[in-house]
């Protein structure tokens, strides 16, 4: 592993001209995670991954009546940003870029207005037989008002129209508003389970 230390320093380098406090990487490999932990980074939290079959029944929750789904435009892109950065800790956040990225890669991203104002979105892909819940956000002081089950609800139903039998998310394990949301809609965690590291500059 003598390539290590120029990758790593090159890394640094280019963390610390960004300004950003710290280097997040993802143990995908045990001699990647073992590599991390000799090299000081720290473990924050594991990525967890859940699963739902497409035909399972509807969750047993009534959709927000204020809350009017519709398809995301463009011009949402900077308030869907904005929500983004609101909603995730600092290693999650995506920026208007990402955001753009990730809306140019969907087959289904949709925003939830209150009143014509978009409180929430979500971003799905798509292979031949699943959805991937890509990203779902909610403004923090309108969450646990059930924007995210009406999100999440639409979606279940689009992947039927679609005949698309599963969709998948991937979480954080230490976000216990997000893990409660996908299970009450009827997600279970399919065992994958990936550790995210950072090492503090």
């Amino acid at each position: 592993l003598s390539t290590w230390p120029p990758l790593f320093d090159a890394c640094l380098a280019y963390f610390r001209a960004k300004q950003l406090p710290w280097v997040p990487a993802l143990g995908l490999s045990d001699w990647f995670t073992n590599l991390l932990r000799r090299n000081k980074f720290e473990l924050h939290q594991h990525i967890v991954s859940l699963e739902r079959e497409t035909a399972d029944p509807l969750p047993p929750v009534e959709p927000n009546p204020q809350v009017f789904v519709r398809m995301m435009q463009p011009d949402d892109l900077e308030r869907v940003a904005e929500i983004d950065r609101l909603a995730f800790e600092p290693i999650w956040q995506n920026s208007l870029k990402q955001v753009r990225q990730s809306y140019d890669l969907a087959v289904y991203a949709t925003v939830a207005d209150i009143d014509d104002q978009v409180v929430g979105f979500q971003i799905s892909t798509s292979n031949v037989f699943a959805y991937h819940l890509a990203r779902l956000a909610v403004l923090p002081e309108l969450q646990h008002q059930r924007i995210g089950m009406t999100l999440l609800v639409d979606l279940i139903q689009r992947a039927r129209q679609d005949h698309i039998w599963q969709i998948t998310i991937n979480t954080q394990d230490d976000n216990r508003s997000s893990l409660a949301l996908y299970q009450k809609a009827g997600f279970i965690l399919s065992g994958e389970r990936f550790p995210v590291f950072l090492y503090t500059i």
